[in-house]
Parts: C-alpha cells; sequence; structure tokens
C-alpha cells in the first residue's frame, strides 16, 4: 500500500488530534488562563511540527547538537516534483519510461505526451491530485510519477 498523502483529511485529522491531546495535558500544567496557559496558536504550531515529523522532517534539525532521523511517513507535494515550478498546465508523467508518457485526461492509464487524450491540469497541485486518484503504482518501492509543466505547440503539448 502507497504511504499516505500528507494532506489527506485523516492525516490532518489525526495530527490535529495529537496537538489537542498535547494541550489538554500542558493546560493541566500551565493554568491561569490565556495568558498563563496554553493557546490555540500553541496548539496550530503544534500540529504544524507534528505534520512535519510525519514528512521525515525536524522542525529542530538546526538547533540540535545531533540529526534526528526521522521516517517519512507520507507523501507531500515535493514528491511529486517542485511544487513552486512555473507553469500554465501540468501533466502527470510516468517515471521511468523512456518516451514521454502522462495520465490521459480520465485519470486510467498512461499515454504518449502527443495523444488526443491529453488533458493538462491547471495547477500543480491539481496534478498531484490527479495522480493521488490514478493511485498507482500499488507497489510502495515503485517510483512516483512526477508533475511536470507542458506547453502547447503547433504540434502539441511538449514539456517545458
Amino acid at each position: 500500500m502507497p504511504k499516505p498523502y500528507l494532506n489527506d483529511p485523516a492525516i490532518q485529522i489525526a495530527a490535529e488530534d495529537a496537538a489537542r491531546a498535547a494541550c489538554l495535558t500542558l493546560d493541566e500544567t500551565f493554568t491561569g488562563g490565556k495568558e498563563a496557559g496554553i493557546t490555540g496558536d500553541f496548539q496550530i504550531l503544534l500540529k504544524d511540527v507534528v505534520l512535519h515529523m510525519l514528512a521525515g522532517r525536524s522542525p529542530l534539525k538546526g538547533r540540535r547538537g545531533h540529526a534526528a532521523a526521522l521516517p517519512k511517513l507520507v507523501l507531500t507535494d515535493a514528491d511529486f516534483g517542485d511544487p513552486f515550478q512555473r507553469g500554465d498546465a501540468f501533466v502527470v508523467a510516468e517515471s521511468g519510461a523512456e518516451e514521454a508518457y502522462v495520465l490521459n485526461g480520465c485519470e486510467t492509464a498512461f499515454v504518449p505526451l502527443e495523444a488526443h487524450s491529453v488533458d493538462p491540469y491547471p495547477s500543480f497541485a491539481a496534478a498531484v491530485a490527479g495522480a493521488l486518484r490514478y493511485g498507482k503504482p500499488r507497489d510502495p518501492e515503485a517510483p512516483l510519477p512526477a508533475v511536470r509543466p507542458v506547453r502547447h505547440t503547433d504540434a502539441g503539448w511538449r514539456y517545458l
């Protein structure tokens, strides 16, 4: 089974529940109202730290005398490519293919980039969502598809 996606509602709820439970415990120690107690901002920041840790990143890595190796338990947008890459349209490209194969508009199969059934996504995030809906490969060791920007030419879609 592939790793769950960081923005999956179940993962978000689990992180929220963990932060809430920690804050309830801390509230018992630090009593005295908002000024002396644990605030909602504390809980929001703690949730963000939990999500970073689930993604295998430690927000404290630069401040500790040693590195803490955290397992990567969830997928993030960065696993599919650079979320900040520029482009007007994006495709989900099959990893490891010698030719350019991309997810078709129905999200049922990979087809050549030149195929008429290619329907690029309007954003990187939409392409990641399409890759997640496709849901393959089921093998956790198989490479994930990559999100790549494309442009339309007279000859059809081409990678940027």
